[in-house]
């Protein structure tokens, strides 16, 4: 029999062992503070080596009984065998035991080690990765990489940095002395040493001709993944040498007598020298670092505030920005800014205008952190008041639409156990109601599934106090309104309203009743008479084969003035909708034919036409500017001596409509590439008619388009060059994500033609 207090004692002995081992784990992390065993420690086993005169971002400390990286900032004592780390766009000045200052940049990881001697005054660094300065003016100091020492004069100041496999050492001030396997190398300011993969040792000379005009470090933070670097200087360079902290070196060549470039670099820290026959120049730092996001938290965009009234500006925070600029841009008056310490000013204005309001930063150092966004708001003497809101009501749509409903019993398991994925993705209609404002006859009402309104789902500009919003997905939603008049009077925005589809009592729509399921009808009986006389098979006839030969095409080239009459109604995101009618009088077509190449014709067409819309009635339409809209085709096609039919290729120039403003809409152009296959009709020497059939799509938009055209020659055969007029069409049908329409355009053609 097994004896079960044996294993008791094992299992308890073992959870003790555990518990300990868990213990000893949260003391080194400190998240457990037991001053004796710590503190004692720490003080009995450790030499103070320095501390951490300031940071930036992400410094990390690793002790040297530890495993663990912890977060340090300035004023925290380091100690002998210490690790210090500086992450992706962080830096940090140390000061260390007896006056030597360290400064590290980005992804620079150093050890403090303890000197052999300790009655003298050294310290010595094991450098492992990445770009550090180190001076000392009172004594001498060492630093120690993997294979190599060097040892710096007393007052001497050095750079070093290492790539992805070699080291580079630059003396600033004084001399030192590099140590490898393969002898020593004397460092001074007129030359570069550069420490190779295989232990060679490279010399550059340093060129005394080329100088930076600014010498100071640059830091520039971009919204992007790269940013243009002005770089100026004096001399005859050649080129730039870029040194990006753990990648490989690049060169860039400068032309002639230049003396200013723009570099685009990536994120990261960089040190770029000038270069020509005699040499390099210093370095100049340069650090390209991710801008933080400064989000505007008040006012909200589109926000209507009164003349001569205080309002309070509040934007989010940023551990990296020391200050901020709060900035005003108008097109009536220049710029305005105020200076804020903190996330928050307080401003008042005294006439009416249209404003765009943004927040840049300062780091530390500086250094400029560009805005995000902007926000536009609107200025009222007297604004109409905000309407008050109401409760809104929902409404589950029907979970089934009438007639013949067939469902296996699988459904209702999965219904059962997937119920409430199901529920949230029904649809919802939602009934948006708020109380009338004296002196209002429209209201903009605006719905977004996030508090800052920056990208709205829904803007609708009503002229009574209720909507019914359908097709609504089950999530939370923020609502406001605001009243207005046609004469062009805005009101104040209500207080946006939290809409959570789950708190709020859903009323459910009836469900129409599914149909019974017919009964099946049996199959006629058939009698093998019938069956013989249907499977009675009769001969086929050889099939002849027939060539088609199209009268003869000759190569040419022409041109058309192309004006056109242009219908197009379409919908876009954020219920945008353009709705174009009238005539395009500036607009061409150039087409080419190739003839009979090996018995295969090649046509290329190519249409484009622009024109500036007007908003009418501009009454109805106070801030919508005009638009300026263009439109091209596109069309190559081949066709075979054999075949009437051609097919080939077709990119459409279009444009979809986006929101501007709260009561203005702009367009973008899209591009959309298909293919295309079109038909020949009746083709002979003065008379020349195609039909065509194209899909396109841009991956966000996609089109379904007819065109056509028939073009009549005023010419005889003879005569290499032929007038002619024509008409052409295209029409499509546009499918974008929120929205499509129809387009169309009626062509006149007036062209001349070379054979």
């Amino acid at each position: 029999m097994r004896n079960t207090n044996t294993d008791r004692k094992w299992i308890g002995l073992i959870a003790l062992l555990l518990i300990a081992e868990v213990l000893w784990l949260l003391v080194d992390l400190q998240w457990i503070d037991v001053p004796f065993f710590f503190k004692k420690s720490q003080s009995s086993q450790m030499s103070e080596a320095g501390y951490i005169i300031s940071s930036k971002k992400d410094l990390k400390r690793r002790g040297a009984n530890s495993l663990i990286w912890e977060d340090t900032q300035a004023k925290d004592t380091l100690f002998y065998h210490d690790s210090v780390l500086t992450l992706s766009q962080s830096s940090a000045k140390l000061y260390l035991r007896d006056q030597t200052d360290l400064e590290l940049s980005e992804n620079t990881l150093v050890t403090l080690e303890e000197p052999e001697d300790k009655t003298k005054s050294e310290i010595r660094l094991r450098f492992s990765r990445g770009d550090l300065r180190a001076r000392n003016p009172s004594f001498n100091t060492s630093v120690v990489g993997e294979d190599w020492v060097i040892n710096l004069d007393k007052g001497s100041d050095i750079m070093l940095r290492k790539d992805q496999g070699s080291y580079e050492f630059e003396v600033v001030s004084g001399a030192a002395t590099l140590h490898t396997q393969n002898g020593d190398e004397s460092l001074t300011q007129d030359k570069i040493l550069k420490l190779n993969d295989d232990h060679k040792v490279e010399k550059v000379e340093k060129s005394t001709e080329l100088q930076w005009k600014e010498k100071k470090p640059i830091r520039i933070y971009t919204l992007e993944e790269n940013a243009k670097i002005p770089l100026e200087w004096s001399g005859d360079a050649r080129g730039l040498v870029i040194n990006k902290a753990g990648s490989d070196e690049k060169n860039q060549t400068i032309s002639d007598s230049k003396q200013t470039s723009q570099v685009q670099l990536t994120q990261g820290s960089y040190k770029i020298r000038l270069k020509n026959a005699s040499g390099l120049s210093e370095a100049r730092t340069v650090e390209v670092w991710k801008a933080p996001h400064i989000y505007l938290k008040k006012p909200l965009p589109r926000d209507r505030l009164k003349t001569n009234e205080p309002y309070e500006f509040i934007w989010t925070t940023d551990k990296g920005i020391k200050t901020y600029r709060v900035q005003f841009s108008s097109k009536a008056s220049p710029l305005k800014q105020e200076s804020a310490d903190q996330n928050f000013t307080t401003m008042k204005f005294d006439q009416e205008q249209d404003l765009k309001w943004q927040v840049q930063g300062e780091d530390e150092e500086g250094f400029l952190i560009p805005a995000l966004y902007n926000n536009e708001i609107y200025l009222r003497d007297e604004p109409l008041q905000a309407p008050k809101l109401k409760l809104p009501d929902v409404k589950k749509a029907p979970a089934s639409t009438p007639g013949a409903s067939y469902k296996s019993k699988w459904h209702w398991i999965y219904a059962a156990v997937f119920s409430e994925a199901f529920a949230k993705n029904d649809n919802y209609e939602i009934n948006f109601a708020w109380e009338s404002v004296t002196g209002a006859d429209q209201y903009i009402l605006e719905v977004s599934s996030t508090p800052d309104f920056r990208d709205p789902e829904l803007i609708k500009n009503l002229t009574q106090t209720s909507y019914i919003w359908k097709n609504v997905k089950y999530k939370k939603y923020f609502w406001r309104v605001a009243a207005g008049s046609a004469k062009g009077r805005m009101g104040l925005f209500s207080e946006p309203m939290e809409l959570q589809l789950d708190e709020i009592k859903v009323i459910e729509a009836p469900i129409a009743p599914a149909q019974a399921e017919a009964e099946p009808v049996p199959a006629p009986t058939v009698m093998p008479e019938a069956i013989t006389a249907i499977t009675k098979i009769e001969p086929v006839a050889e099939p002849t084969n027939i060539t088609i030969t199209l009268p003869e095409i000759p190569s040419g080239w022409g041109l058309a003035l192309a004006p056109s009459m242009k219908y197009s109604k379409t919908k876009g995101e954020k219920e945008t909708q353009i709705d174009l009618q009238g005539p395009v009088p500036m607009g061409f077509q150039i087409s080419f034919n190739s003839g009979w190449i090996d018995q295969r014709n090649y046509r290329f067409n190519f249409w484009t036409s622009q024109q500036t819309w007007k908003p009418m009635p501009v009454t109805e339409f106070p801030f919508q500017d005009n638009l300026k809209i263009r439109e091209s085709i596109l069309t190559f096609d081949r066709g075979h001596i054999n075949e009437k039919n051609r097919f080939g290729f077709i990119l459409h120039e279009n444009f979809i409509s986006k929101r501007q403003t709260q009561e203005s809409l702009t367009v973008q152009s899209e591009i959309l590439l298909g293919l295309r296959t079109s038909r020949l009709f009746n083709p002979n020497e003065n008379w020349q008619n195609t039909l065509g059939l194209s899909l396109l799509t841009s991956g966000k938009v996609h089109e379904l388009m007819f065109d056509g055209q028939s073009k009549l020659y005023l010419s005889n055969r003879e005569s290499k060059f032929k007038w002619s007029i024509g008409l052409g069409a295209n029409a499509n049908y546009q499918k974008q994500k929120s929205g499509g329409g129809l387009q169309s355009d009626l062509i006149f053609l007036l062209g001349l033609e070379r054979f």
